[in-house]
């Protein structure tokens, strides 16, 4: 598979129905070359109230989906391997992620 459910996210943000649908349509699904988020940048897409950050730590990249402001916590983190070749993968651990509040690793 893919893509696996991780452990539980650690001071994870909540989000509500609304949030979530800004999430989903402005930096979910605007993810479509792999390649975009494999590369150390803040803010690589951005909605209203959120944006979405990569960082490599060794192989893998740490994608996580943020508030701009306020608490700034993570609703959404998911670690891609830099081997993975699926922005579909990465656009459905992402989604995971935001439901259920774990780190999905997406190889």
């Amino acid at each position: 598979m893919p893509y696996v459910q991780g452990p539980a996210g650690r001071n994870m943000g909540t989000t509500n129905t609304k949030q979530k649908s800004e999430i989903q349509d402005d930096i979910i699904n605007e993810i479509i070359d792999i390649s975009t988020i494999m590369r150390t940048k803040d803010s690589l897409y951005t909605s209203d109230k959120f944006h979405l950050d990569s960082r490599q730590i060794g192989q893998v990249y740490k994608v996580e989906i943020q508030y701009k402001s306020g608490t700034k916590q993570t609703v959404s983190v998911i670690e891609v391997s830099n081997t993975a070749q699926n922005a579909q993968d990465v656009r459905t651990a992402l989604t995971s992620s935001l439901g259920d509040g774990h780190k999905w690793i997406v190889t």
